[in-house]
């Protein structure tokens, strides 16, 4: 997960001192070779999710999980985006400029919307108040597009069509999916918050039980 350096307020703007990440971020791999490998998904969104767990635990809501969030690193190499990911590649989630705590008394301000169309959750595009199982939603749309090559509802030729597709309409089923990822998936994706999986872990672990031969750690850099 990125770290987090500082605070500060200036020019009537809030400013955070994040770390900076070298790499190449999730959604240019996935525009260069489309789909991936299972357990290529497994490996990046494990660790990704076992970072949005840490940050629901200590109270914070991303508000914008998407590929272009997650960083992918190689130790000091650079990541070739062309080719089969390397067994050292490391995502960082990233981007925390948008997020809030699920303590906070006041909201986003009315008639704004936060966050990137494609990947928005049902009640976060209604200006509901939201915790982490939007982000969960948010999550489970890049999964989505690891395994088809394409977020839903790609077609549309704006956000605002994006948007309400996600309000009126399910994701279509992900093509070649067995019935039991399509399962995972529709979960995952559900349009209410209660029918999701409870964690971002719970959805990973239900995924990786399809695939038991596959082993993935799932390392977590804990915030100075």
């Amino acid at each position: 997960i990125c770290q987090m350096h500082g605070r500060f307020a200036a020019f009537h703007t809030y400013f955070i001192v994040m770390e900076y990440c070298d790499g190449v971020t999730l959604d240019v791999v996935l525009q260069r070779v489309g789909s991936l490998p299972v357990p290529e998904i497994h490996k990046i969104i494990g660790q990704v999710a076992a970072a949005l767990q840490y940050a629901h635990a200590a109270e914070v809501v991303h508000r914008d999980i998407k590929p272009a969030n997650i960083m992918l690193r190689q130790g000091s190499n650079p990541v070739n985006p062309t080719v089969p990911l390397l067994p050292d590649v490391q995502p960082v989630l990233t981007d925390f400029g948008v997020a809030r705590l699920t303590t906070a008394k006041t909201q986003t301000a009315s008639g704004t919307v936060l966050g990137t169309p494609a990947y928005m959750s049902p009640e976060h595009v209604r200006g509901d108040d939201i915790d982490g199982r939007s982000d969960i939603y948010s999550l489970g749309i890049v999964i989505y597009e690891m395994l088809a090559g394409r977020p839903p509802f790609n077609h549309q030729t704006t956000p605002a069509a994006v948007l309400v597709k996600y309000m009126q309409e399910s994701p279509p089923p992900i093509p070649q999916a067995t019935r039991a990822v399509q399962h995972v998936m529709d979960r995952a994706l559900a349009k209410e918050p209660a029918a999701r999986y409870a964690t971002a872990m719970a959805a990973v672990e239900a995924l990786r039980e399809l695939s038991p031969g596959i082993q993935v750690s799932l390392p977590v850099r804990v915030p100075e």
